[in-house]
Formats: structure tokens, sequence, C-alpha cells
């Protein structure tokens, strides 16, 4: 009975870290869980992964604002369109339930996930850049949570500190 315990404890430690890893390679559904699951280790407040194609891919609450997320797995950049789309799924949520100041968009990407993370070029075409900051919003890539992860795994980073630099999103020039 013990070693089947055992067992079972591995077989979850490897899918927590197959969840984290698809981070780097992933696209649609599986990386779009693949986010919710980090937010969600790191503890942030009603972190929701939503299954409609008609809507944003998850948000969450952090200090009364609602984060509204668009998660992309491109072999790509990201582009203009991707930041219009996020802008939608704003102007969507602002329309059902909330004020304008207590909503934020993040853009997350996945980009040129076909190739090793430490070989990819630029995440956001420079129009993308202009429209992130036009309509305010920040961005990330996956690259940069899967880092924040592990460092608050190997306890480099404290949960608090991670969700810091989630909402003050990457830099961008």
């Amino acid at each position: 009975m013990e070693t089947i315990k055992k067992i079972k404890k591995l077989k979850e430690n490897i899918n927590h870290f197959e969840i984290i890893e698809s981070l780097l390679y992933g696209t649609g559904k599986p990386l779009e869980e693949a986010v919710t699951y980090c937010l969600k280790l790191l503890n942030l407040e009603d972190v929701v992964l939503v299954n409609d194609s008609n809507n944003h891919d998850i948000s969450f609450i952090h200090e009364g604002i609602k984060y509204i997320l668009e998660v992309k797995g491109l072999t790509k950049q990201g582009k203009k369109e991707d930041i219009i789309q996020l802008d939608s799924w704003i102007q969507q949520e602002l329309v059902i339930t909330s004020k304008a100041n207590e909503l934020k968009g993040i853009f997350v990407i996945n980009h040129y996930r076909n190739k090793n993370p430490d070989e990819r070029d630029d995440p956001l075409t420079p129009n993308a850049k202009k429209f992130l900051n036009y309509y305010g919003f920040t961005f990330f890539t996956t690259k940069f949570l899967f880092n924040l992860i592990k460092e608050v795994l190997q306890n480099k980073l404290n949960k608090n500190d991670a969700i810091a630099k989630i909402i003050k999103g990457e830099k961008y020039e």
C-alpha cells in the first residue's frame, strides 16, 4: 500500500512539471490550462479558465482589479490583431459586469513555440507594441512565466513578488 502511494505521488509530480513545461511549447487549450495552473500555483484570487471561444481565455482578480488574459501559442510574433482581440474582450466584460477602472488586459504569448526558448526572436511586432501601449495593456511571455514559477519553486522568489512581476508585465520598446 505504501508503494502505491509513493507511485501516485511521483505521477502527480511528473504531471505537475509536464504542465509547467508546456508553457514553453504549448498552444491552444493546453497552453491556456498551463497558464491557469501556474496562476493558481501563485494563489491568485478567482483564477478562471474560460471555455468559450467567444470570450477571453483566463481571468483573475488581484487587489480589486479584474485581469482579462488573452493567451496565444504561435510560431511567430504576436501582432496587433491579437491586441485588438484582447481589447474586444475587455469591452465585452465592461458591458457585462465591471467598471473601466477595475479592468486590465494582459496579453500572454508563447511566441516561436517551435524553437528553443533561448533562440526565440522578439515576441511582438512593432504594431503590436504600439497597440499594447495605446490600450494600456501589459504582456508577458510564457518563458517569463516559466522562469517566475521556477524561481518560486526553488524558493528564490516569493509568490507575492512573482504576482507583482506578472501584473507589471515584461518591458518592450
